[in-house]
């Protein structure tokens, strides 16, 4: 057989090298790109969808928020924007959620703290150089500002202009229900928190203001609608507190003692309802659950009438001694309260010191001639038949008090 040449054997090895070299190439190359190449696409990709993410779930609570806003929902509308905020702040962002934070005191006057003040009005600053709609609202916490630093004049002239640039404004008409109420004109009260609730149905401060209003007028049964209405919106000790005044005037005494219950459960701070629910039991014959009602009342809040309140209820229990007791603070700084004098003298009659009594209903006789003019006519003619009967039990000739 004939060898193989030299060249015959390099050139029979030439195309295999060659193709196993080209394997080779491909096989590093295959093994970068699974090892690099892959991982490195694969993070991109990763990082590339979860900012997609990211930004989609930032859009639909700042969607949801626009919502809520244009629902006239502040505090949803605030809750919605700060969760895209803290997801992808951006000064669109900042804005929104400023915005909502003013529309909430807006309407919340009660959500105002002085050392918010400072943030509020930086914000509406902003605001006013970047949104004219926010306007009107700003002027709004412009003047609860103005209110919360008593400054009623300021505050009046800043709902006012609110109004001018937005004539339904609930905010302004709420500032203007308040500072009416507190100024005892009912009737202006009255339409402006009508008015509020025109626009915001289930506005909690003026159902329940609406409430009160109702309620000074003498209207029970549309106190009572109100007082119910502000419930149905959320459970709130001072509506609880008007509805048992308002059924106490009904002579609905069970469901009176109910609402008061309800109100110091929800607010253990409640002194007008431990007061209200003491006068009731009071009433009722039910003396020791008014005691306890009065001492929970004095435990908040030292109040001379409170204390006449807790001794009559003493003295009625045969504890005259503690009734005195009760009132004789007041009695050593010199009062001259009718109250305080006939309380004094029904204890000092209960304790056999009848001549001590007498000097009190006579007292008593007297300091109504100097409070006649500023007392109620039915409780002074309560307190001149108190008198007379005292004065008649102990001797002192039963005159009645001149008027």
């Amino acid at each position: 057989m004939t060898e193989p040449t030299k060249e015959a054997v390099q050139g029979s090895r030439g195309p295999v090298t060659g193709f196993f070299g080209r394997v080779a190439g491909a096989v590093v190359f295959l093994a970068v790109t699974a090892g690099v190449l892959v991982p490195l696409g694969w993070s991109f990709w990763n990082t590339v969808r979860d900012r997609g993410a990211t930004m989609d779930l930032s859009l639909l609570h700042e969607r949801t928020g626009d919502a809520a806003l244009e629902q006239g929902d502040p505090q949803a509308a605030l809750t919605a924007y700060a969760r895209a905020r803290a997801i992808r702040g951006t000064p669109d962002i900042e804005r929104k959620v400023a915005r909502a934070r003013a529309e909430l005191v807006a309407i919340r006057p009660d959500l105002l703290e002085a050392r918010a003040v400072a943030d509020l009005e930086y914000e509406c600053r902003w605001l006013l150089a970047d949104d004219p709609e926010a306007r009107a609202t700003c002027q709004v916490v412009t003047g609860h500002i103005a209110a919360l630093n008593q400054n009623a004049e300021a505050a009046q002239k800043a709902y006012k202009e609110a109004l001018a640039a937005s004539p339904d404004h609930p905010g302004a008409h709420l500032g203007l229900a308040l500072a009416a109420y507190r100024s005892g004109d009912s009737r202006t009260a009255q339409a402006e928190f009508d008015a509020v609730l025109r626009k915001v149905p289930d506005h909690l401060d003026s159902l329940i203001g609406l409430g009160d209003v109702h309620l000074a007028a003498g209207e029970t049964e549309a106190a009572v609608e109100s007082y119910q209405k502000a419930i149905q919106t959320r459970e709130d000790a001072r509506a609880h507190h008007g509805l048992g005044i308002a059924f106490a005037r009904q002579n609905k005494g069970q469901e009176a003692a109910d609402e008061f219950q309800r109100s110091i459960s929800l607010n253990p701070q409640a002194f007008g309802s431990y007061v209200a629910l003491g006068n009731l039991l009071a009433g009722a014959g039910a003396l020791d659950r008014a005691e306890r009602a009065f001492r929970s009342a004095l435990s908040l809040r030292e109040d001379a009438s409170v204390q006449v309140a807790l001794a009559s209820v003493l003295t009625r229990q045969g504890r005259a001694a503690e009734a005195m007791q009760l009132i004789g603070s007041a009695l050593n700084a010199g009062s001259r309260e009718p109250a305080v004098l006939l309380e004094a003298a029904r204890a000092l009659e209960n304790l056999g010191r009848k001549e001590e009594a007498r000097g009190f209903y006579e007292a008593t006789g007297n300091a109504l001639k100097e409070v006649s003019s500023t007392m109620e006519q039915e409780t002074a003619e309560a307190f001149r038949r108190e008198v007379e009967a005292g004065l008649q039990r102990t001797g002192g000739g039963g005159a009645q008090p001149s008027r």
